[in-house]
């Protein structure tokens, strides 16, 4: 419809530019540009920032809702770029990384000492389901396994990038690949291993010192001696790297002094000019905008002195 509209714009236009009004060849050349500007927002123009608010992530880290609030340890990490929120317990000595989400928001996720959450996962819990009062089951419970609603992550735990935990038990000396799902009830006994790529299915159980994979995962193989020894020395050393990185955030590091004196210099030059890309890209698309409409002038002209 933004296009039919565009299109008949363009012929009023260039009505007067014949005497029966406006040729084919024009109509083309008017049907063409609307197709240019077809994509063309009609949102209100942006009101870009000054310079000195472009410079750090705003975006926060912890997240409260109502009384659920982060627990997080003194010696834990969290990436300025991964979001925590509502009932979560953060031990000693966690690391939680680039763009990971922790969502407490309906139960509480609690990751042990030492273990660290790789990029981009996102570990939820469900909301209390089911409750039977006045019998041993006197507990609110996600699944007829009597697995309990909330993520409980143990010690020495490694859960790799891009995975997906919701309402399950990992114990402690865990490792859990890469792009990996723990469902609801599933559980994960001290000492083993979900290798990359695996689905482990609700209510699942992974037993101790055993390798798992596959969709749904099975069991692969046992677990020897050296790999068990791997499991904390790969803790460790992604702790110690995590050190490294907090190091250079505030208030301990210093990467912010340097960021402050460039931009003092830059704001007292008066030549400060900040250039987002959305801004940028806008400025492209008014330059080919223009491009269309002269060739549209230069086409319509030639076509007035054919006549």
């Amino acid at each position: 419809m933004v296009r039919l509209q565009a299109a008949n714009r363009l012929l009023r236009a260039l009505a007067p530019c014949t005497r029966n009004g406006p040729s084919l060849e024009c109509q083309q050349i008017a049907t063409a540009a609307a197709g240019v500007r077809m994509f063309e927002s009609v949102a209100p123009a942006v009101t870009h920032r000054d310079i000195s608010d472009e410079w750090y992530l705003r975006q926060r880290s912890q997240i409260s809702l109502g009384n659920r609030l982060p627990q997080v340890a003194i010696s834990a990490w969290i990436s300025p770029s991964a979001v925590v929120v509502g009932d979560v317990d953060l031990l000693d000595r966690v690391s939680v990384w680039n763009n990971v989400v922790l969502r407490g928001d309906l139960n509480n996720i609690t990751i042990g000492q030492v273990s660290n959450v790789q990029d981009r996962t996102v570990i939820h819990a469900a909301r209390l389901l089911v409750s039977m009062p006045g019998t041993r089951y006197d507990h609110d419970w996600t699944s007829p396994a009597g697995i309990s609603a909330s993520v409980k992550v143990g010690k020495y735990v490694t859960i790799e990038p891009n995975c997906t935990l919701r309402s399950c038990r990992v114990g402690d000396f865990v490792k859990v690949g890469a792009r990996s799902v723990l469902l609801e009830g599933s559980m994960m006994e001290d000492y083993s291993v979900l290798q990359p790529g695996s689905v482990l299915p609700p209510t699942r159980r992974v037993p101790t010192g055993e390798v798992w994979g596959g969709v749904p995962a099975r069991f692969v193989r046992q677990l020897s001696e050296d790999e068990r020894d791997a499991l904390k020395a790969e803790s460790d050393d992604i702790r110690r790297l995590a050190w490294q990185q907090a190091a250079e955030q505030l208030p301990v590091g210093t990467a912010w002094r340097g960021v402050e004196e460039y931009r003092s210099t830059v704001v007292a030059s008066g030549n400060a000019v900040s250039v987002p890309m959305r801004r940028l890209k806008y400025d492209q698309r008014k330059q080919r905008e223009e491009e269309a409409a002269n060739a549209i002038s230069v086409n319509a002209g030639a076509s007035q002195a054919i006549k």
